[in-house]
């Protein structure tokens, strides 16, 4: 092959009765000559029927294959079902068919040599509905639905089938999420039972139970969501003064109410509404460098209204320092992690990481006063040993 500029280039190659090569990747200089040997293996073929669940032939479906060099062969059945697909490569093969008004059905590992094969495809269901606020009914714009259950496809709603990422039994999540009208609107299910999540921004998340296909279909499903309970937090400092930008979590303090948080950013006037929260012990966190970590509790009763919480951030101090190697040279990239000694289980915990500049320099803020390990840790530099070393922190300004 002649006249090929200089480059990088794939090649592959094909001939009939054999199965596609490994595509190979190579760069050719400018004038260079290169021989490259590729090697054909004599090609297998599957062949196979295409079936709904009541063993009617399943006429149109699109069967598509996947061998071990990740070629890609597809043919569409005929009003008998059947298929044959050839020039497959030595190997097991992953199986996909598609058909309008059916669930996506896969086959993974197959062995072309165990014979003909048999694909059942499920009927397709859509289900519709709308979450609304169940004491105004007004629509919730960008609440997530999710159906836990059994789901013949990976590939989610309004996007065409896929081969999964790995083997697994066909166990996945179809989820939604709401338009500005409170609809939405799941697609490619198959009929069962399942128990859905709905949760939204400043809401109780709610479980319901349903059941594809439904009575009316034509009919949306409606969900109200609870508005829950409120904290207002205003964020100060020692002076008084408002904190902006500063990271507020709350969550409740009770191991039974699962996965009940909320969170928030303080506005210029140091202000941050949380909402959606069950009612009982919350725990509020305040982040916000170079001030101390915060932490305070409340009892929340949404009878009684919104809570109401003041939280003062105190100082922390600032460590700044550099990095060498072993040869005394100055590191100048990667990350420094500051780490604590735990009382509570052995080992240690990170209480901060600060990165370092072109220049050498690290800086971590908002610590509070102990003694730590300064380690450094970063997965594309490895350095041996890791520089490490132990630091007493009093004041506001350290330096290591």
């Amino acid at each position: 092959m002649g006249g090929v500029e200089a480059g990088q280039y794939w090649i592959q190659a094909s001939a009939d009765g054999f199965a596609n090569s490994l595509a190979e990747q190579f760069v050719l200089q400018a004038d260079e000559r290169r021989q490259i040997d590729i090697q054909l293996q004599a090609e297998t073929h599957l062949a196979g029927i295409v079936i709904d669940s009541m063993g009617t032939p399943v006429n149109g479906a699109k069967v598509t294959i996947r061998d071990a060099t990740e070629a890609r062969r597809s043919e569409v059945t005929g009003v008998d079902g059947l298929f044959s697909i050839d020039q497959l490569a030595p190997g097991p093969v992953d199986v996909m068919a598609e058909s309008e008004g059916f669930v996506p059905s896969f086959l993974m590992e197959i062995d072309p040599a165990q014979g003909q094969v048999e694909i059942v495809m499920a009927r397709s269901f859509e289900m519709r509905g709308i979450v609304v606020d169940r004491e105004t009914g007004d629509p919730i714009a960008k609440a997530r639905v999710s159906l836990p259950g059994r789901f013949e496809t990976t590939n989610g709603i309004g996007r065409s089938a896929e081969f999964p990422r790995k083997v697994r039994s066909g166990i996945d999540e179809p989820t939604g999420s709401t338009g500005p009208d409170g609809s939405f609107s799941i697609q490619q299910m198959k009929a069962d039972r399942y128990e859905g999540r709905v949760e939204a921004d400043g809401y109780l998340g709610a479980t319901v139970n349903i059941d594809i296909p439904r009575d009316d279909p034509a009919e949306p499903v409606r969900i109200g969501l609870e508005s829950g309970g409120r904290i207002i937090v205003e964020v100060v400092d020692l002076s008084g003064a408002p904190v902006e930008g500063a990271r507020v979590i709350a969550y409740n303090d009770d191991e039974a109410v699962d996965s009940n948080t909320a969170s928030s950013n303080s506005d210029r006037n140091g202000r941050a509404t949380l909402a959606g929260l069950e009612d009982g012990r919350i725990v509020v966190f305040v982040d916000h460098a170079p001030y101390l970590r915060a932490r305070v509790y409340v009892e929340l009763k949404e009878i009684e209204g919104s809570a109401r919480v003041q939280v003062v951030l105190e100082p922390g101090a600032t460590i700044r320092g550099q990095v060498h190697d072993a040869s005394g040279n100055l590191v100048r990239a990667g990350k420094v992690s500051l780490l604590r000694s735990s009382s509570i289980a052995v080992g240690s915990y990170s209480v901060g990481t600060g990165e370092i500049d072109a220049s050498g320099n690290y800086s971590i803020s908002g610590v509070a006063p102990g003694t730590y390990e300064v380690v450094f840790k970063d997965r594309r530099i490895v350095l041996d040993p890791a520089p490490r070393g132990q630091i007493e922190v009093t004041g506001t300004e350290v330096y290591f």
